[in-house]
């Protein structure tokens, strides 16, 4: 976006050049001060200066402003300083008027407590006392010192610690040196220098404001090194948390120190920073923090005790992630947020897909990214309250709007689908050429297709146009003929066919063909682009024909019944991608209308016997979202149950119940999930089997060896299942184990307490007294037990104010309500919601209101459409299973 007049952008006079920052921190008295000199060149004739700073934060004493131009002496210069609120703007009207090419220095120095909502510079509670840690992205810089807090606005840092003996002090560059501090350093406090340290970091290269990041705590380390490709250089790799968790650590060194030389050798360029720290906190609002040289995480995302497959695929699809952005994000940086899908798309591409599917073939990332992250933004992005990939922000609070599945998961399938048609080789090219080009600088997207089209002589800016510019995405309808086969593409919506108004975007659509009939070439066809409303193809066995071969590209495929008949015939033989993309797409075309439920459940059918993780996993997933629809209708829910007892177990008959330690990652995830379901289910066999499991754990915790994916669905099926003193061992675990995988798991299993009594103490518990990171997980749990649901709702609505006050505008905001809300569908609980936040202030979570309301109608829209037929379908299930015609697996 180019700079405009807006309220929300700084004015362009005047650019920072370079920070000298010192910061002291107490942790004693969890309050910093700090003092800042920002360097600042003038580029137009102004007296004023603006920058940011948070209300939040205490000017100790009158800031000091020089000028110099080249060989005279500072001068200070007389102003007017003027603090706004709303905006954050702290402005200096000077009595002069500067001209073009004067320097100068801005000098103010500040305090405020650490924060304790996540944001800013705060305070991070653990076992062992207090730390403190930065999160800055994207408008939090501001709040901890006063700077010129836009992506854009790049500068130098020299940063400075000053922190009590016995703790660490970490930032975005190597130490330069440590010593004794002087009575200034110590800014203006009357406190003997001796038990404090002063640490000086190098200076960093030019960066945003919204990377910088420092820490102060009791933090312990494993280290390591890797030699760079590019340089050869050898480069140190720390990943620090407390002792407490230190022995969790070592995974993620290895997945550092194998990713980084992975991506040099990518890009061709050195990881630009000397050094590569990764801090793991107990808290913070966001899963994972990029920041520059100083990746910043919450345990649960970071670490992984030895042994645990599960944290381990966590942990190293967040680690390689946060990587990928030391390049793309870090050193090349969007110019303003409306272009946050090149930092988070990319990183979530390169970062969760092709760099750690070299790490770890045997993870099947592809299927997890095409069930996971591209799902969910199909799902988001078929609804009316949905926006471009590529959208204005002209205020700075609807910057957090975008921080959602379309900046991460639509702009991650959109580079997949362009890397898929253009060849990933070449794509690379054209993202390496990117990269060089605007090193520490700034870039706009067409900076980007430009690169990747000189690589190729390909209109790469023509084929993304409308896939990042225009909300939505469309259902290609194919329609077998005598001599080939006629296409026609449309916009897709969750509840329904499009109105003429709603439908008139083309999109340039690489169809990615392949034929499904063995006797055939399975070679991928990418030469077919849909750049038209209608087309034909001809070939001469239609109905072999699978479109979007490996789901690689954004869209839903509407066929014919006896196409999709065809299709289906070739189970046994499609790749997994291509399996999900047809379990997917049946789901959702069912949930719109364009598939009766019957068909669907027909689909879903056909795949049911895989012992396949990720198209069992698929298959779950779709049933849940029927649970979703028809939670409270006790008939399907029974049907549902007897289908998911008797697949579930079938898959556990298949594959054997008892987890061991040499099974591989897919093996050890199918066996949770079909425990999980059976669990769910209440089929007798897995809950007595379970119940065994639970007493042995609460008898010897450590003895018992349970396994961390074990451990989750034994003490949810216990809760679920057991009485007043299972819930009672659970919440004890909950609040003494340490672990984060350990934690995790209790959180899930107090939410599926069938008792009204532990139903209440546990919603009490997620709003009044948990860890603002567990409130979601918690009121997920909740709202997905059915004897739970509406209570959680009501209970959430009548607590309102002490949510809002806790989360106030952090990321955290957007989860705590759509995961409350999450299995709203009937018409008179929606009004009911709509109704209490009319009269609320709901600017920072108007956005997931829309989407809560716009899902919940479309599931009320499909109970009415489909009740009848879904009943029918379970019906009939039931029958054939009854008088052994057939076994009906979902």
């Amino acid at each position: 976006m180019a700079n405009s007049d807006s309220s929300d952008r700084l004015p362009r006079a005047v650019r920072p050049t370079h920070y000298d920052l010192i910061i002291r921190t107490d942790l004693l008295r969890e309050r910093f001060f700090g003092r800042v000199r920002i360097h600042v060149d003038v580029l137009e004739p102004t007296n004023t200066i603006e920058l940011h700073a948070a209300p939040a934060l205490t000017l100790q004493s009158p800031p000091v402003f020089s000028t110099t131009t080249t060989g005279l002496a500072h001068t200070s210069i007389p102003y007017l300083i003027t603090r706004t609120a709303e905006t954050q703007r702290l402005t200096y009207t000077f009595v002069e008027t500067f001209k073009e090419g004067t320097s100068g220095v801005l000098e103010i120095m500040f305090e405020d407590d650490l924060a304790k909502n996540f944001l800013g510079y705060y305070k991070c509670p653990w076992s062992g006392g207090v730390s403190a840690a930065t999160q800055f992205e994207p408008v939090e810089a501001r709040s901890a010192f006063p700077c010129f807090d836009e992506p854009a606005l790049k500068a130098t840092f020299a940063f400075t610690s000053i922190t009590r003996e016995g703790t660490v002090s970490l930032a975005n560059m190597p130490i330069e040196n440590v010593a004794v501090p002087s009575e200034g350093d110590l800014l203006g406090a009357r406190e003997d220098v001796k038990g404090w340290v002063k640490t000086v970091f190098q200076t960093t290269p030019p960066m945003s404001s919204y990377i910088v990041a420092y820490a102060n705590g009791a933090f312990v380390c494993v280290e390591g090194t890797y030699t760079s490709p590019v340089s050869k250089r050898q480069k140190p790799i720390k990943v620090w948390t407390t002792e407490d968790l230190i022995s969790n650590a070592r995974f993620t060194l290895d997945v550092a120190s194998r990713a980084l030389p992975a991506y040099e050798a990518l890009f061709g360029l050195e990881m630009p920073l000397p050094k590569m720290d990764i801090l793991a906190v107990g808290e913070t609002d966001v899963g994972a923090m990029e920041n520059w040289g100083l990746i910043i995480s919450a345990a649960a995302h970071a670490l992984a005790a030895p042994g645990d497959k599960n944290a381990e695929r966590e942990s190293g699809g967040s680690i390689s992630h946060e990587l990928a952005h030391q390049w793309f994000g870090n050193a090349t940086t969007m110019a303003w947020w409306d272009s946050l899908f090149l930092n988070e798309g990319f990183a979530t591409w390169i970062g969760e897909l092709v760099v750690l599917d070299t790490l770890f073939p045997e993870w099947g990332v592809e299927a997890d990214f095409i069930h996971g992250r591209m799902n969910d933004a199909l799902r988001v992005d078929a609804q009316l309250s949905s926006h471009p990939v590529q959208v204005p922000i002209e205020k700075e609070s609807r910057i957090m709007d975008v921080f959602d599945s379309l900046s991460y998961g639509k702009a991650a399938s959109v580079l997949r689908m362009l890397a898929a048609h253009l060849g990933q080789s070449t794509f690379l090219k054209g993202v390496a050429l990117y990269l060089k080009r605007h090193e520490y600088g700034n870039a706009e997207p067409a900076a980007l297709w430009a690169a990747i089209g000189e690589t190729c002589a390909v209109d790469v800016a023509g084929i993304v146009k409308e896939w990042i510019e225009v909300m939505g995405f469309p259902v290609v309808s194919a329609i077998p003929t005598a001599t080939g086969i006629d296409i026609r593409q449309d916009r897709f919506l969750s509840d329904r066919r499009p109105s003429d108004d709603e439908n008139n975007t083309i999109w340039t659509i690489p169809l990615a063909l392949v034929p499904l009939d063995p006797s055939s070439s399975s070679i991928i066809d990418h030469r077919h682009i849909l750049s038209t409303r209608t087309a034909h193809i001809d070939i001469a066995s239609p109905t072999t024909l699978k479109f979007n071969a490996n789901t690689s590209s954004f869209f839903r495929v509407h066929y014919t019944p006896s196409h999709l008949r065809s299709l289906l015939s070739f189970v046994e033989s499609m790749s997994t991608a291509d399996a999900l993309g047809l379990i997917q797409d049946a789901g959702a075309l069912a949930a719109a209308g364009l598939y009766g439920i019957g068909q669907a459940m027909d689909v879903f059918q056909a795949f049911g016997q895989s012992v396949e993780y990720a198209v069992q996993r698929s298959l779950a997933r779709e049933l849940e979202s029927i649970e979703r629809t028809w939670w409270d209708d006790a008939t399907i829910m029974s049907g549902i149950n007897a289908l998911k007892s008797k697949q579930f177990g079938l898959v556990l008959d298949s594959i054997g119940y008892d987890y061991d330690s040499a099974d591989g990652y897919t093996i050890t995830q199918l066996r949770t999930l079909a425990l999980s379901h059976a669990a769910m289910a209440g089929e007798p066999r897995v809950v007595k089997l379970l119940q065994e499991w639970f007493e042995a754990f609460i008898h010897d915790p450590e003895g018992s060896g349970l396994s961390a994916g074990a451990l989750s669905v034994t003490l949810y099926s216990a809760v679920r299942h057991g009485d007043e003193d299972a819930y009672d061992s659970v919440f004890k675990v909950y609040k003494e184990n340490v672990d984060p995988a350990v934690h995790k798991a209790t959180v899930t299993a107090l939410g599926a307490s069938q008792h009204a009594s532990r139903i209440d103490r546990t919603i009490d518990e997620a709003i009044g007294h948990a860890r603002a990171n567990d409130v979601p997980a918690f009121l997920l749990a909740l709202a997905k037990n059915a004897q739970a649901s509406r209570r959680v709702c009501e209970q959430f609505l009548v607590r309102w104010d002490e949510i809002d006050a806790k989360f106030g505008k952090t990321f955290s905001k957007d989860s705590v309500v759509l995961s409350v809300f999450s299995r709203l569908s009937n018409k008179e609980d929606i009004e009911r919601v709509k109704s209490f936040f009319e009269t609320k202030d709901t600017v920072h979570i108007d956005s997931a209101l829309r989407r809560v309301y716009e899902e919940a109608y479309a599931r009320a829209a499909w109970s009415s459409r489909s009740t009848a037929e879904l009943r029918e379908w379970l019906e009939r299930a039931d029958e054939e299973k009854t008088t052994g015609k057939g076994c009906i697996i979902v």
